[in-house]
């Protein structure tokens, strides 16, 4: 999805990576097929961690400011911190996060 997305070479593409060396293997593989990978960037954000969820949200309001777009599409098996349920991960984080996009 993210090499399709970049494809239409948008102002800016944001992908959240819960593995940065993922991320950035993904960022060389986006580069590698369709060149379109100048305004792609890699953040890390763990959506099982909320710190990191609500660390990623502050980067992005202070640095970007404005979601115009935002796709989800995850799923996780990862043990977590305190709730270890599976749920937390894929609704509750992503409910804060949009939560610290909103306007």
């Amino acid at each position: 999805m993210a090499r399709n997305l970049s494809g239409y070479n948008p102002k800016r593409l944001i992908l959240p990576a819960r593995n940065m060396e993922k991320g950035n293997k993904l960022l060389e593989y986006i580069k590698s097929s369709n060149g379109h990978a100048n305004n792609v960037e890699i953040w890390e954000m763990d959506l099982a961690d909320l710190q990191s969820v609500k660390n990623f949200a502050n980067k992005f309001i202070s640095e970007v400011g404005e979601l115009h777009m935002l796709i989800n599409n995850a799923g996780n098996k990862k043990k977590i911190d305190f709730f270890n349920n599976i749920c937390y991960a894929c609704m509750f984080c992503i409910f804060i996060y949009l939560l610290y996009l909103l306007p």
